[in-house]
């Protein structure tokens, strides 16, 4: 996954880890959305079949100006052991 720029059709990104002995099966979506406030990147995760935490949505102007902020959190999933399930 090439993440030094932006995709240009960037909505979201979903992992999961599931560890079956740890009783693990959780998931994290990063997604960059519109709200109310306007465009933002919102992180919802927990646990697959479990209670799930919403984030305050992180206003941006831009994909461009979030791209940093997102890539971040990317690279802090995929160090943690998630794969990626689902993009678009």
């Amino acid at each position: 996954m090439n993440l030094s720029t932006p995709p240009p059709d960037f909505k979201y990104i979903l992992f999961e880890r599931v560890n079956p002995e740890r009783n693990e099966q959780r998931f994290y979506c990063l997604a960059y959305l519109p709200t109310l406030i306007g465009p933002a990147v919102v992180r919802i995760y927990g646990r697959k079949d479990g209670a799930q935490q919403v984030v305050l949505p992180a206003p941006f102007d831009s994909l461009e100006s979030a791209w940093p902020f997102i890539r971040k959190h990317i690279r802090a999933r995929l160090r943690r052991g998630y794969r990626v399930v689902s993009t678009a």
